[in-house]
């Protein structure tokens, strides 16, 4: 066993550790000070809206860090939730080292944070009432947990979480360097650099996966694109009967769960894909595995295989025609602008068959 991998090793018994103890302390400081009865808030009541309140300022404090990172390195936001956001470089494509510093800041940010609050509840409290002490006490537990949490490896439906992409680079693991040959493809992607002008590594079709990341999945989907934009007939079959083949293999929804992005996209192109073949038996399959996503998600690329859809299988070219033009409303919302033109040009036809 490396010694990088016995460190791993060490640190995921002592996150266990971590929780039972400070969850053992939190405990039993909230119980003994709820006793004194002094609040005329029922306890529970109490210990609910600390732990909630612990657990939002250790996401919140945990995200300001990637951001921090983020605007440091030049990234740019590509999402924004509440609590939570995403982001991606927008200047260059990225190196491990910069990777791993952008991966580490949020938990960085909540080990500062918590030693902050820990210092000055032990020496110069910058709060004398009790409760709010009790409430200070609580978030620097809740940050130091969330830090442990992201610091364990595993993956948070299709993404690796922040320690996942760490400990694969520190231990000069293969995942690192295809999750940042990933994220360079987005970056192309995301800065209009078209799919025909990408260069992406070679697939090696026959190889079967590793069902423990979605990375093959997502080079295989990159691939398609590529063919797909160049025209290249042979390739779009190619890697579309790559992706049918392996989809339903990943049975971890750890690993790929069938809510995720990817999972909803290649379910996409696989009906797309059987509507243009004419295979109307797998195109109503594909189409239910994602009918809630297909009739709900309004943008550019749910819109173009409901009117392939439609189209093809439905035989109706008045509604391909609506959903078609609806389709090209929505350009301006792409997330991949690099996907755009390849996006406009397949709805242009199917606007000049109907």
């Amino acid at each position: 066993m490396s010694i990088r991998r016995a460190v791993k090793n060490s640190l995921v018994y002592a996150t266990s550790v971590v929780f039972m103890i400070s969850g053992f302390l939190v405990g039993l400081v909230i119980s003994q000070f709820l006793d004194s009865n002094r609040y005329s808030i029922p306890s529970f009541g109490i210990a609910f809206l600390f732990v909630f309140l612990g657990v939002a300022v250790s996401i919140l404090i945990h995200n300001l860090g990637h951001m921090i990172a983020g605007n440091i390195l030049g990234y740019k936001y590509i999402s924004r939730k509440t609590l939570d956001f995403s982001m991606i470089p927008s200047k260059k494509p990225v190196t491990l080292t910069q990777q791993g510093f952008y991966y580490f800041s949020g938990i960085l940010a909540n080990l500062f944070i918590s030693l902050v609050l820990i210092i000055s509840f032990f020496s110069f409290s910058i709060f004398s009432e009790p409760l709010y002490k009790l409430l200070q006490l609580t978030i620097s537990v809740a940050l130091i947990l969330n830090a442990c949490i992201n610091l364990s490896s595993y993956f948070s439906s299709e993404s690796p979480n922040d320690g996942k992409i760490l400990w694969s680079i520190l231990e000069g693991s293969p995942f690192a360097q295809k999750y940042l040959l990933e994220n360079n493809v987005i970056l192309a992607l995301n800065t209009n650099e078209r799919p025909a002008d990408i260069p992406l590594e070679e697939l090696n079709i026959n190889d079967i996966p590793d069902f423990k990341n979605t990375y093959p999945l997502q080079l295989a989907l990159f691939h398609y694109y590529k063919a797909l934009d160049s025209k290249d007939t042979r390739g779009v079959l190619t890697y579309s009967n790559f992706l049918e083949k392996y989809i339903n293999l990943y049975e971890d929804p750890e690993v790929l769960s069938p809510d995720s992005k990817l999972y909803n996209y290649i379910a996409y192109e696989l009906c797309f894909i059987s509507c243009v073949k004419g295979n109307k038996g797998k195109a109503m399959r594909y189409y239910n595995w994602v009918k809630d996503s297909l009739e709900k998600s309004y943008n550019i690329s749910s819109l173009r295989v409901r009117a392939y859809y439609e189209y093809f299988i439905n035989d109706s070219k008045d509604t391909a025609f609506l959903y078609s033009n609806a389709a090209m409303d929505f350009s301006d919302s792409i997330e991949l602008k690099g996907l755009l033109p390849l996006e406009t040009n397949l709805l242009k036809e199917l606007i000049a068959k109907s």
